[in-house]
């Protein structure tokens, strides 16, 4: 069964290759990426999903030849050794805003990126908090704090 999942995720990054022109040298790479059908209200969205990392993300931030606001802070904290900072600057807006029993990912969403929260529906039902940018791209808030808070 194990060989039949990789067999259908290294296809279906070979699809994404074909149709998008995604290098093979570059994110593609990663056969971690599959699709999901996500509902914004009644608008339905394919977006990327690699559990691996705990990212959700539209297809066209996948591409390495389109910037999106949402990789690209992703790829800023991902790279960053020390996130202490990013920390404090949480801490700080939750006593600022009273942020205790608010989603934090939520607020590091809106008050420190500038972004906008809003919830979408999982295949499977689940409501989850994504993070959308004034260029419209959109990422899982919840990633976010999930590298700020790795140790």
């Amino acid at each position: 069964m194990i060989f039949f999942e990789e067999c259908r995720r290294s296809f279906e990054a070979l699809v994404w290759i074909a149709v998008f022109g995604i290098p093979v040298s570059g994110f593609a790479q990663n056969l971690n990426w599959r699709t999901e059908a996500w509902k914004f209200g009644n608008q339905k969205l394919e977006l990327m999903s690699d559990s691996a990392r705990g990212i959700r993300l539209l297809p066209s931030c996948v591409q390495v030849q389109r910037e999106c606001e949402a990789w690209t802070h992703y790829q800023m904290l991902e790279k960053k050794s020390d996130l202490r900072s990013f920390r404090r600057d949480l801490e700080r807006v939750q006593r600022s805003k009273g942020g205790e029993g608010k989603n934090p990912a939520s607020l590091y969403c809106t008050e420190i990126l500038g972004g906008e929260v809003i919830i979408g529906q999982s295949p499977r039902g689940n409501s989850s908090a994504f993070c959308r940018f004034a260029d419209q791209s959109l990422i899982n808030a919840q990633a976010f704090l999930t590298l700020i808070f790795k140790e």
